[in-house]
């Protein structure tokens, strides 16, 4: 266990003027809005690292979007909140915001402060191996019998 009281240790991490995020050491975070990146840059490298986590088989994602300077949210946020139905759909994950930081699932281990108005947690649900690749073979045998008819031989 681990100092704080908790199973997953917890850091602090401050993001901008002002703004502190605890995460968990399990999650990984993603920076896409302040390394001076375009808006079509920052959903390039989005996409990369979704791609990346699900290909890991991470479970949880942290992506730091930012807020904006305007104090109601900036172009990255704006594109992403377009852009990410749909790739909660191609990938399979759910998508928790500021104001979702109650929904989050507790079997996560998660800790809520690693949410503000500039980050987004994506949970990646668990890939599911199809049904077909997991049962065994057993043939059934209705199905297998001959359509060839055997005519018995009369005898001479």
């Amino acid at each position: 266990m681990s100092p704080n009281g908790r199973d997953n240790p917890v850091s602090c991490v401050t993001i901008g003027a002002g703004e502190t995020s605890y995460v968990a050491n399990a999650v990984r975070k993603v920076d896409i809005a302040h390394s001076g990146q375009t808006v079509v840059e920052a959903m390039e490298q989005l996409k990369v690292e979704v791609r990346k986590a699900r290909r890991d088989r991470e479970t949880v994602l942290l992506v730091v979007h930012g807020f904006g300077a305007s104090g109601v949210g900036g172009a990255i946020k704006a594109v992403l909140s377009t852009e990410l139905p749909r790739l909660a759909r191609q990938h399979g994950f759910k998508a928790y915001g500021y104001a979702d930081k109650d929904r989050i699932p507790r079997e996560q281990n998660v800790d809520a402060r690693s949410l503000n108005q500039g980050s987004t947690l994506l949970i990646f649900r668990e890939t599911q191996i199809a049904k077909d690749a997991t049962q065994d073979f057993r043939p059934n045998f209705r199905n297998l019998r001959s359509k060839v008819r055997v005519r018995a031989r009369r005898a001479p």
